[in-house]
């Protein structure tokens, strides 16, 4: 496979929201590290949102209706696909993007899903994990 070859089938994309204030994953490797950590409207300074997830609709359209979002994600998206383009070793095949926020329930959550759909309605085959999303609200 060639560095122009780009079959997104052959390729798979493991997407990971994380809060800052928790543990942070392993970044050793390759991974391409989205930090929303004072970046868009955090949910938590909402009494009604606070207790809630990302993966609530409501509390995703909150997170991605703020201005900026949307070019967070084309970015993201753009990253992810050049990334997967530019390995021209076939047995290298997973990139992995770690999403954090400070608390890891709301805004990571919102565009790690938003990350994750968009890569799998695009044809790469995307996985996305969650790991603090059912830990107790910290501080924003």
């Amino acid at each position: 496979m060639t560095t122009t070859d780009f079959d997104p089938a052959l390729r798979k994309v493991e997407v990971t929201s994380f809060g800052f204030l928790h543990d942070v994953p392993d970044t050793a490797g390759n991974a391409l590290l989205v930090n929303l950590s004072k970046k868009l409207r955090n949910p938590f300074d909402d009494p009604e949102m606070r207790h809630r997830t990302g993966l609530e609709p409501e509390v995703s359209h909150h997170v991605l209706s703020t201005p900026g979002a949307v070019t967070i994600l084309e970015e993201t998206l753009g990253q992810v696909e050049a990334l997967l383009r530019g390995w021209a070793d076939p047995h290298f095949k997973i990139v992995r993007v770690l999403v954090g926020c400070r608390g890891g329930k709301h805004r990571s959550v919102a565009m790690a899903e938003a990350v994750a759909t968009a890569l799998n309605d695009r044809g790469i085959k995307t996985l996305v994990e969650h790991l603090h999303v059912d830990r107790p609200v910290v501080g924003a």
